[in-house]
């Protein structure tokens, strides 16, 4: 979450652009302000921030609730499921009275009891090589909470078109920030040859991105 945050306090705006901070909004995050790495500008980056999450299950539950915790402005949440009792003990931004219910439904819910001073989007559909460029293009950073890698690859490829950062994390691993681009060339830590997720967008026939390759291939003789 740190990182999520250091990338919208840094990222340039016009300081006369930057919405001003409320009363209440002051008293809220009185904490921040008192930091040198956040202070009143810093917050006030964070207010402007509009920030898109891919799914809000065990990844992007905590995501979501901390980064709406600190003041991002515009939250968005990206998940056409629904929430089931066996997600609860995981996905801590679902309650029980919300199982059966639609999670951006869920996520909206909790975002708003714990800071009503930010604003949830919810797209409640499965992201596509269709409508990825559409969803993401509202964001100033997008935040990967997927659980598999059709929609891994499809986030990050979109990421790339658009010039978004991405983070990014698993459950084996600590949560990484970046600006995707592409590389060629690349080989893994063994000598063998990888892909790039363009190469891999490209190559496959998975349904969430092969649709992707036809404006590849538009890209290329651009």
């Amino acid at each position: 979450m740190l990182s999520i945050c250091a990338i919208a306090v840094a990222r340039p705006s016009a300081i006369t652009s930057l919405p001003s901070l409320s009363h209440a909004e002051i008293r809220r995050y009185s904490r921040h302000l008192i930091l040198d790495d956040v202070g009143v500008e810093g917050q006030r980056r964070l207010k402007a921030a509009r920030v898109l999450c891919v799914g809000s299950g065990g990844l992007g539950s905590p995501a979501l609730v901390y980064l709406a915790a600190a003041g991002v402005g515009t939250l968005g949440v990206v998940d056409n499921d629904v929430v089931d009792e066996s997600n609860l003990q995981r996905q801590i931004i679902h309650a029980t009275d919300a199982v059966g219910s639609p999670k951006v439904d869920s996520a909206a819910q909790r975002v708003g009891d714990l800071n009503p001073l930010v604003k949830l989007v919810k797209h409640e559909e499965l992201l596509t090589a269709e409508n990825a460029l559409r969803i993401l293009g509202e964001y100033d950073i997008v935040v990967d909470g997927s659980d598999n890698f059709p929609t891994r690859y499809l986030v990050n490829d979109a990421c790339v078109l658009l010039g978004l950062p991405l983070v990014y994390g698993t459950k084996a691993h600590p949560a990484a920030a970046h600006i995707p681009r592409q590389r060629r060339g690349a080989s893994s830590h063994d000598g063998s040859s990888t892909r790039t997720p363009l190469e891999h967008a490209r190559h496959t026939s998975e349904p969430h991105i092969g649709a992707y390759r036809d404006r590849l291939r538009c890209l290329d003789h651009s």
